[in-house]
């Protein structure tokens, strides 16, 4: 059986819905009035049932986006017995790019974002001694879009040249915010002085919501 339910002719249904499945309308940037849902429930004789839960936007200025999907179970005949926990189906719920990198956010919360840049010379800065390393200028990237709090950030050097000790290298940085990352450099773990551009991977992996 599938039955439909709105967020604004059944507010406080509605609401308990969202509070089963631990989301709220502000976590999508809409007011409950706004969502709508359907209920799908699955049943068999022998007694096992599985539910579905799917909330959508309700206008088309919103495309009728599906805003989430939920899942969850149950094998018992007894109503004493709760259904089983639910279970979100994660898919891409936007994706994009920019000057600054590309984005994907997904449907439970997660957000990755990328980008790739040249930090210029690997012997930009230093000696290239234990004391003062050769190092690359410091860079600053701001993501393709925000976070909902500080991501956790990863980098990889990439150095096209022959030589292992001029491809050796660290990346560091020295903050990280829900809008950017701060003084992004290549820092050399080998004694080189090879005169090579370094290009910086870069991903930041947080959540939107």
């Amino acid at each position: 059986s599938t039955f439909y339910i709105s967020g604004d002719g059944h507010q406080a249904i509605f609401q308990q819905w969202l509070d089963s499945l631990g989301v709220s309308a502000s976590d999508y940037g809409r007011n409950i009035s706004s969502l709508r849902a359907y209920v799908r429930t699955i049943g068999s004789r022998s007694n096992t049932g599985m539910q579905t839960f799917t909330l959508f936007a309700w206008d088309y200025q919103n495309e009728y986006e599906i805003y989430g999907e939920w899942k969850r179970a149950n094998n018992a005949i007894s109503t004493d017995i709760d259904w089983g926990r639910w279970e979100e189906v994660v898919f891409v719920y936007s994706k994009g790019s920019n000057s600054n990198g590309d984005y994907v956010m997904y449907s439970d919360g997660r957000m990755e974002c990328t980008h790739t840049f040249n930090a210029g010379s690997r012997i930009a800065v230093g000696a290239g001694t234990y004391s003062d390393p050769y190092r690359t200028s410091t860079s600053n990237w701001t993501f393709p879009t925000g976070f909902s709090s500080p991501p956790t950030v990863t980098a990889t050097g990439v150095i096209d040249d022959s030589g292992a000790w001029n491809r050796a290298n660290t990346i560091n940085y020295r903050s990280v915010s829900t809008t950017s990352v701060s003084n992004i450099q290549a820092m050399m773990t080998a004694g080189g002085s090879g005169d090579v551009n370094v290009t910086i991977h870069i991903t930041a992996v947080g959540r939107w919501r």
